[in-house]
C-alpha cells in the first residue's frame, strides 16, 4: 500500500493513514459499507499494479 502511494489518499470517507498504510482512519463514511467498499477498493488497486490479492488477517471473538 506504501509503496502504490496510497498513503494519505481517501476511499469512500476512509483515509489510508500517513504514517502505517495498514491503518484506514474515518473521516466521512457513515457506514460499514464505505469501509467494506475502501477495503475492496485497495485490494483491487494493488492486485492490478503487482499481481498480489490483499488479505484481511482474522480476528479472534471472544
Amino acid at each position: 500500500i506504501d509503496h502504490a502511494g496510497l498513503k494519505g489518499m481517501v476511499f469512500h470517507g476512509m483515509r489510508v493513514s500517513e504514517k502505517a498504510a495498514l491503518i484506514l482512519i474515518n473521516e466521512s463514511a457513515q457506514s460499514y459499507a464505505h469501509l467494506k467498499q475502501a477495503r475492496e477498493e485497495i485490494v483491487s488497486i494493488i492486485e492490478k499494479k503487482y499481481g498480489l490479492t490483499l488479505q484481511q488477517e482474522p480476528v479472534e471473538l471472544e
